[in-house]
This record gives structure tokens, sequence and C-alpha cells, in this order.
């Protein structure tokens, strides 16, 4: 099976890609504490191919999350430039909550 290597312009996390048959998963990761999963389905046209969902990256693991501005649901019907903004938009997001409360403990912890 040969698969293209999808790239997303101005995206900086290098994708987790799972081949699937019939498509691939990519699971990206940002030091914000978000991150995206994107699916491309290979039997959809290009200009709908794509599913997109913004995760929580904090632990205990990966989840999804709607409690963004970028994505308050699962999004199909995707396309490739569709999806680049999406990524683009979850990359810039202010650094999770989670995140931000670590950070403030460490700041007040003696060493």
């Amino acid at each position: 099976m040969v698969v293209d290597h999808l790239e997303f312009a101005d995206v900086s996390a290098v994708p987790e890609v799972q081949v699937l048959e019939g498509g691939q998963v990519l699971t990206f990761r940002f030091g914000n504490g978000y991150g995206a999963v994107v699916a491309r389905q290979d039997h959809l046209p290009a200009l709908t191919a794509f599913e997109f969902c913004v995760l929580d990256c904090t632990p205990p693991g990966l989840r999804p999350t709607f409690d963004t501005p970028v994505a308050s649901a699962l999004l199909a019907g995707l396309s490739h430039g569709a999806v680049g903004g999406l990524l683009r938009q979850a990359q810039a997001l202010p650094r999770h909550p989670a995140l931000q409360a670590a950070d403030a403990a460490l700041r007040d912890e003696l060493f």
C-alpha cells in the first residue's frame, strides 16, 4: 500500500501516524497541552476526506475535548486546507489550565 505523506504548513508538531486500511490517523501533540487527531479516509473526495478533533494531552492521557474555541465537536467532511487551519489554531491556543496550575505550583515550591 502506498500512502501519501500528509504535511500541514506552519504546524510544528510531528504527528504520530497510523496507517489503516482505507486511510490514516495522525495524532498531534502541542507544547501547550493540547493536540489534535486527524483522520483521512482514502475513499472520499479530497474536499471532504478529513475529520478533526482537538485533544486534551494533559494527564491522565489523550482524550477529546470540546471546551476550546477551535472545535466544539468532532468535525467531519473537511478539506486538507481546513484541517491545516484548525491545527494552527489548536497549536496557538493558550497554555492548558492544568499546565498553568502546575507551573504556578512549581513557582511556589521551595527547592
